[in-house]
């Protein structure tokens, strides 16, 4: 399992479970009785082993192991019973306990395929379960809370996830400890909102956690610089931006790791803060969308081109290719090539993770889903393609006023696009423009990237 050796885990594991298979058909009450939690434990272990690699396998096997639960459960006449708050670390070996943990992991599987619905009904069910067995203080209570917070954060149900979001916070803090991954959930959040001061107190904390918990070299921790790095990026530092991603590269480096997400969101966030610091550098011609050359300005963006592409690909051999994931680094890859004046790939490649997107929510009143229109049509204006630029802008102000009001940062700027673009349209030109380039490009085109790109 250290070596990640997986094909040689999944064998020794199978061979595990013919030995226990063997010993059921003997005497399945005696074995059960005596055995249960190893066999169990040994079925959750081989899912777990094929989720990287398969994950309607690691599903069929979860499921599996649940109706084994129930057979276990009829099969003990006396079955174990816990009233609210009495399981703690000694008493985690329970039915009840073990049902919930292969719930947990089911919800987690189709989360990796995007079935962000289907995750989001386990998980609520899971929460009633949970509370009813651990009561509402205890740390596994919390921690189905967060994964509830962090599901309706992506379906866009922003409300409800500040709720279970924020009782998870709570729970960790009356307990003494609060885990980075439920931090980083609700930073996550708060940057829908652009609460990016919050956002960044939030980051620091969670860096806080994991380098006196793993250490300040271990891969867990680039979890929340990553963050930490695109918020310090919102606010426009964009050498400490790429200063702590350039930390995270080398960290994984270090370790010898070039492969899965993890490894691919780092490289994502990396080419994001080369991109930061071209557009600084260089600012884009407003009318065109193109990049000026100033300095390394275009030789940064191409640094940044190449880190993004690694990412997709990476991504798509590590995940579902549908997961909203690969969809983001659709998006981030396009806001990087149209600023080289790569358009018609870019809109390809947003109307690709748009579709991930709307298969994921269901529907098309989303922010995210707001957000590709958008861009989308602030490419087409740049294309001069001025009545198909306002209809798509048009569509993404009227779904993020929807989503988070009128008075969003995000829906201001797509206001003053769609004005922009219904000028430009009247006119037949960019003549409102004296000079093609912004007063402050830079300010502009972050605020482009970062409305548009929702970098992981």
């Amino acid at each position: 399992d250290r070596l990640q050796l997986l094909p040689l885990k999944i064998r020794m594991l199978t061979i595990v479970l013919k030995g226990y298979d063997f010993e059921i058909q003997r005497d399945e009450i005696q074995f059960l009785q005596t055995h249960w939690e190893s066999y169990i434990a040994a079925k959750h272990n081989l899912g777990v082993a094929y989720i990287s690699s398969d994950g309607s396998k690691a599903l069929q096997i979860f499921k599996e192991t649940l109706k084994d639960l129930a057979r276990i459960k009829h099969l003990f006449t006396n079955n174990i019973q816990v009233s609210p708050g009495d399981v703690d670390a000694n008493r985690d070996g329970t039915l009840q306990d073990t049902e919930i943990q292969i719930k947990t992991r089911i919800a987690h599987v189709y989360g990796e395929k995007g079935d962000w619905k289907e995750k989001k009904k386990i998980l609520l069910e899971l929460a009633e379960q949970a509370e009813l067995l651990y009561g509402s203080k205890h740390k596994k209570y919390a921690q189905i809370c967060n994964q509830v917070g962090e599901c309706t954060t992506a379906l866009g149900e922003y409300v409800t996830a500040e709720k279970y979001l924020i009782e998870s916070i709570q729970v960790g803090r009356s307990l003494g400890f609060v885990p980075s991954s439920h931090l980083f959930n609700l930073a996550n959040l708060y940057t829908r909102y652009g609460k990016h001061d919050q956002v960044l107190q939030i980051m620091q904390e969670a860096v806080r956690v994991d380098e006196q918990m793993h250490g300040k070299e271990s891969l867990a921790v680039t979890v929340p610089l990553r963050k930490l790095a695109q918020t310090i990026g919102l606010v426009g530092d964009t050498e400490e931006q790429l200063k702590i991603m350039q930390r995270c590269y080398s960290i994984y480096r270090k370790h010898g790791v070039q492969h899965g997400k993890e490894y691919a969101f780092v490289l994502q966030n990396l080419g994001i803060a080369w991109m930061d610091k071209g557009l600084k550098e260089g600012g884009f011609d407003f009318k065109t969308g193109m990049a000026f050359e100033k300095g390394d300005s275009l030789k940064n963006l191409k640094k940044a081109k190449a880190l993004m592409e690694q990412a997709v690909t990476i991504l798509k051999q590590s995940i579902d290719e549908r997961h909203p994931d690969v969809g983001t680094a659709k998006i981030n890859l396009g806001n990087c090539i149209g600023y080289l004046g790569e358009n018609e790939r870019k809109i390809g490649l947003q109307m690709e993770a748009m579709k991930s997107h709307i298969a994921v929510t269901g529907t098309e009143n989303h922010s995210s889903v707001a957000e590709l229109y958008a861009n989308i049509g602030r490419t087409y204006s740049t294309m001069q393609r001025y009545e198909e630029a306002e209809k798509a802008m048009q569509k993404a102000y009227d779904i993020n006023c929807a989503c988070v009001g009128p008075l969003h940062n995000g829906s201001q700027w797509m206001m003053r696009r769609l004005n922009e673009i219904r000028a430009a349209r009247q006119e037949q030109g960019f003549s409102q423009y004296s000079n093609p380039q912004s007063d402050n490009p830079f300010a502009e085109g972050v605020e482009q990237i970062k409305a548009m790109g929702i970098q992981k």
